[in-house]
């Protein structure tokens, strides 16, 4: 390796990394932290380890790769991640379900005016909404620079995800699987844009850039406005804790509109 049999000792190939660590750090250390990430960046975009979990969750440990590099690649150390992310899945998930419930009532109400919402009387407010059967949102089935039908982009199906893993966590694993991604592939390669059938829901896509979806359960449909509307304090406090008849005028009234 090296350039002469005599004295010169320089080498005639050096061994390099890419990229450089912290200044002062060896070679052989920044080269296990970089193969580290490698390995750690890798288990968090692997649908077996990360498949359950929302986008929001998945960004927040995405971020912290570059901290992982400081840990072995180990079964004890994957193991400990897994429990500690089942412990925020819930929350995460619940967390996304309101987001989403927002989303579809007053955020994107505006979407081909009011189909979106059912107004009703909020808990002490006239600010109250229903998601009805068909919902309207800003998400495009076409690339943006080509006009090209492509609902496999990735934006997309993080979205569709999202919205499929909050009613699988509201379902609780009783409807039939349809795998997502190879649906909107075959929808590609066949240039269907309406109606295409998913989980949970039908979706439709527009070139103004609008997705259309009609959620084919109504009893989970309606789980899930419980949900948005009681942490968002639209349905009285006593809301699933007491009988109707003994409800106040007041109370039974919100009720009988939600």
């Amino acid at each position: 390796m090296l350039r002469s049999f005599n004295n010169d000792n320089r080498p005639i190939i050096k061994l390099g990394l890419e990229y450089e660590d912290e200044e002062g750090s060896s070679l052989e250390n920044d080269y296990i932290k970089q193969i580290r990430s490698k390995y750690w960046r890798t288990l968090f975009s692997d649908d077996q380890f990360m498949g359950l979990f929302t986008s929001n969750l998945k960004r927040k440990y995405l971020q912290h790769v570059e901290e992982l590099k400081d840990y072995d690649f180990s079964f004890y150390n994957i193991y400990t991640l897994r429990i500690q992310l089942n412990k925020e899945m819930i929350q995460g998930v619940e967390d996304t379900i309101l987001n989403l419930f927002e989303e579809f009532s007053h955020k994107h109400y505006y979407y081909e005016t009011s189909k979106n919402i059912y107004l009703y009387n909020g808990w002490k407010t006239n600010k109250a909404h229903k998601i009805n059967k068909k919902v309207i949102i800003p998400l495009s089935g076409y690339n943006d620079f080509w006009g090209k039908y492509s609902p496999t982009d990735y934006k997309v199906l993080d979205k569709l995800k999202d919205i499929e893993k909050v009613f699988n966590y509201l379902d609780d694993g009783k409807s039939e699987e349809i795998v997502i991604n190879q649906t909107l592939k075959m929808a590609e390669h066949y240039q269907e844009t309406r109606k295409i059938e998913l989980k949970y829901f039908y979706v439709t896509f527009y070139k103004k850039g609008t997705c259309h979806i009609e959620f084919k359960n109504s009893d989970l449909l309606h789980k899930f406005n419980l949900f948005g509307s009681q942490r968002k304090g639209w349905l009285p406090p006593s809301y699933g804790k007491t009988t109707y008849k003994d409800m106040t005028a007041e109370e039974k009234q919100v009720i009988d509109q939600f």
